[in-house]
């Protein structure tokens, strides 16, 4: 458990995962209500991991205590090998230590039953010694929508209204999900402390 920088923000940087889709929006806002850090979104929809490379200069000068990058899933629709995403990701986790914070991998579920980048995300939390938002959390996003059984037998309530993006109960999911990677590396001072009011 490292200590929690005070003042100093989680960044969460991604693709429409991460930046959501109207009127829903994305996770991050939801992520800021359950954390006692300020929360920065850089998602953007549709964005490769080279593109997301451009970011980080705005991203180290805001001194991030951490940075939650969901990130490989447009390389893959794009055609992009392997290796290119690896060492994007890798440039980007170097940059985020030599800032002094902390990197966090959410894993991409690329394919159901064949993923032709086999575990990236799981070979990168191991190498570098990173904390891994499980594919779980987005995975459940296409169950547990109108799309994909269970969610295609049932009524809702759905985490997804178009099979992928989160809706508001998703980004709730996935902020949850985030929230609990933080605070297995800062403690439980990482949560946002209840009002007098809220039980």
């Amino acid at each position: 458990v490292f200590p929690l920088p005070a003042g100093r923000p989680v960044v969460c940087l991604g693709d429409s995962l991460t930046s959501g889709v109207p009127p829903d929006g994305g996770y991050a806002p939801e992520l800021a209500k359950l954390l006692s850090s300020p929360v920065l979104d850089y998602g953007r929809p549709g964005i490769e991991t080279s593109e997301a490379l451009k970011s980080l200069p705005d991203i180290v000068a805001a001194r991030p205590a951490a940075v939650v990058i969901e990130l490989g899933g447009h390389d893959f629709l794009k055609g992009r090998d392997r290796d290119h995403t690896k060492k994007n990701l890798e440039t980007m986790i170097t940059a985020v230590r030599q800032a002094g914070g902390e990197p966090i991998l959410m894993e991409i579920p690329r394919g159901f039953i064949y993923d032709p980048y086999a575990g990236l995300e799981r070979e990168l939390a191991r190498e570098h010694d990173l904390e891994l938002v499980s594919d779980a959390c987005i995975r459940r996003l296409v169950l547990w929508s109108p799309h994909a059984p269970p969610g295609l037998w049932t009524r809702g309530p759905y985490l997804s209204d178009d099979g992928l993006h989160p809706n508001g109960l998703g980004n709730r999911n996935l902020a949850a999900a985030v929230r609990d990677a933080v605070q297995n590396l800062f403690g439980p001072q990482a949560r946002s402390q209840p009002r007098a009011h809220e039980h």
